[in-house]
């Protein structure tokens, strides 16, 4: 659905219709441009096979690092369990810097992680607000888009567990070993207030002959936690084998370009819900259209009193 307008589309605010005041729109190259950090956890002692897939499939992000628009940047960032953390790469045009860093990062020196996840957490939330905060001060405003390179030490466990919906989050994160409730909230307060989103690539646990999984079912099956993540940011979680990882680049990518920005007012300041739909005569165009977006905003007040 490439050709929408705001006539297209209505708006519901708390289950209130409101009125859209501005639609820009990606395939117009309306939007504003990307800044795609890939995200990843440190090498760590007893975490080699997260560093290996990483390692391997960081060969095949630069040909999928081809579909970036001559306005968009990538950098890298990392976290480590022993509460250090940096911007290994600041945005930039250079793409094959990024694949070097990556793998750079993936053949450090193994640090011993901390037991206490506090530390974990804290490092983690002060890396995404560093990265959130380099988009915030860029002259060209941006789209922040964290893609997290990682897989769950606590996957094989939890193939023996019931999937959960990804709408409850504490069913979710009581499955996860490295986000916890406070955590959670504070990155998803973050996220939502900076209009980013965040995707995730990971291993796929089963034959390599599966094919790439990427439903939310699916994603909140695997990565509990971090999937919550892309669901409230409208993202997604990619569960593929390295070889396919280039492939969960682009469909990122062509999700970013394709997308729809939309604008309003609102003068409540707080966490709200919000829902798009397709009008009845859109719908008969693209009977098979469907709408991803995030269903929950952060407004703030501006100094004329008005919400954003």
């Amino acid at each position: 659905m490439r050709s929408l307008d705001r006539t297209d589309i209505d708006l519901l605010i708390d289950g209130v219709p409101a009125q859209i005041a501005t639609f820009e729109r990606g395939p117009q190259a309306e939007t504003r441009p990307l800044a795609l950090w890939f995200v990843l956890r440190c090498n760590e002692k007893g975490a080699a096979d997260n560093s290996k897939f990483i390692r391997e499939a960081a060969k095949y992000f630069r040909p999928a690092l081809a579909h970036l628009e001559s306005r968009d940047t990538v950098g890298v960032a990392h976290w480590c369990g022993d509460g250090s953390n940096a911007i290994d790469l600041r945005p930039t045009f250079d793409h094959n810097a990024a694949v070097k860093v990556i793998e750079t990062i993936t053949h450090g020196k193994a640090v011993e992680a901390e037991r206490d996840g506090r530390k974990q957490a804290a490092s983690l939330k002060e890396m995404v607000n560093l990265v959130l905060a380099d988009a915030g001060e860029s002259k060209t405003r941006p789209l922040a888009a964290l893609v997290f390179l990682y897989d769950d030490e606590a996957a094989d466990a939890m193939h023996e567990t019931d999937q959960h919906s990804l709408s409850d989050k504490h069913s979710s994160e009581s499955y996860s070993p490295w986000f916890d409730e406070d955590t959670l909230d504070s990155l998803s307060d973050a996220l939502l207030k900076s209009s980013s989103v965040v995707y995730g690539i990971g291993p796929l646990h089963g034959s390599k002959n599966d094919a790439m999984q990427t439903n939310e079912r699916t994603a909140a099956f695997l990565r509990p936690s971090l999937s919550y993540l892309t669901f409230v940011t409208a993202g997604r979680y990619f569960a593929a084998p390295s070889e396919m990882s280039g492939a969960a680049v682009e469909d990122i990518l062509l999700r970013l370009h394709s997308r729809y920005e939309l604008g309003f007012s609102f003068k409540i300041s707080g966490r709200h819900s919000a829902s798009f739909e397709l009008r009845r005569d859109t719908r008969r165009m693209y009977p098979r259209g469907q709408l991803y977006y995030c269903q929950r905003f952060i407004a703030f007040a501006s100094e004329e009193g008005a919400g954003k």
